[in-house]
């Protein structure tokens, strides 16, 4: 008789998968068979196949059992181990996986929680604690820095700013787009011509200095149309100031705004002037009528355009 190998159990049956667990030839085997995965025979002549530890698998035909490796888990038997979750972690060997501290997350198989859960980010000094996320931002965790909120801006230009948020003075702060991998820690100032709020003086900087290819531009993600540089204060070419919108506005806009009020005031002017001419006996109707012929009689100006 020769022994059946580590790794092989003792059968009369060639297709016997089962390991000897349900039915055991003590004498009289003819074939030596190899152990199902999550099973094994350490030495030789073994009639059954013994189950690996939890924390541990074994490959069909396996002498020994290997440790799952930190971030997976596996119970006893089992014939491969299992990634943990999101939101939890294991170490090297477990028969199971941990829940995440509050404020931290993993994404699922990691062996550690190095991820802000939402609500919280991670500190710019130190990538292993979590924050949570200042006032006037969205939080929504993992590797995310705060996102601001409408009317409020953030220096994208470094990390160490990200708990920084500041309130815009003009309504030119739309706010940031939600849960975009622009605000992931690796693309947070990733940016074709990135700048400090603090390089350069307002007399100096123009737009083409804050015009950013990327879609991660800060202006992209965080100014309305025509605005540009830090809290989005300053206007693009093209753009102005404009009071009453308390934001910019394209100078086209700007000078039909001036011409319709320039209009509007000869017509105001025009119509005191008829009132005075014209003899005050005369019925609402008839004034109305003398007014508009008197407008007709303009072939030209600032009046002439209403019409």
């Amino acid at each position: 008789c020769v022994a059946c190998a580590a790794g092989r159990f003792a059968t009369n049956n060639a297709s016997d998968t089962e390991g000897g667990l349900v039915t055991q030839v003590v004498e009289g085997a003819t074939h030596c068979n190899e152990c199902p995965a999550g099973y094994i025979t350490a030495s030789s002549g073994s009639f059954v196949c013994q189950a690996c530890l939890a924390g541990t698998t074994s490959s069909q035909g396996d002498s020994n059992c290997t440790k799952c490796i930190a971030g997976k888990y596996s119970s006893a038997g089992a014939s491969t181990c299992s990634s943990c979750e999101s939101g939890k972690y294991s170490n090297t060997g477990s028969s199971g996986c941990t829940t995440c501290n509050t404020g931290y997350n993993s994404e699922e198989g990691s062996p550690s929680c190095e991820l802000a859960d939402e609500g919280y980010y991670l500190s710019p000094k130190d990538s292993t604690i979590i924050k949570p996320c200042p006032s006037h931002a969205e939080c929504y965790g993992n590797d995310h820095a705060p996102v601001p909120l409408v009317g409020y801006w953030v220096d994208r230009s470094s990390y160490d700013y990200a708990g920084v948020i500041y309130q815009c003075n003009r309504l030119t702060c739309k706010g940031a787009a939600v849960n975009s991998s622009c605000w992931s820690r690796k693309q947070y100032n990733q940016t074709s011509k990135s700048k400090s709020s603090s390089t350069s003086s307002s007399s100096s900087i123009t737009d083409e200095d804050y015009d950013e290819d990327s879609i991660c531009g800060s202006n992209i993600l965080m100014c309305n149309q025509g605005s540009f540089g830090p809290i989005c204060g300053a206007c693009k070419r093209g753009f102005t100031y404009r009071g009453e919108l308390n934001k910019c506005g394209t100078c086209k806009d700007i000078s039909t705004l001036r011409i319709t009020l320039l209009s509007l005031v000869g017509i105001v002017f025009v119509a005191l002037i008829v009132y005075h001419i014209f003899p005050e006996n005369w019925t609402l109707v008839e004034w109305i009528d003398r007014f508009v012929q008197y407008l007709l009689s303009f072939e030209s100006g600032s009046v002439k355009v209403l019409w």
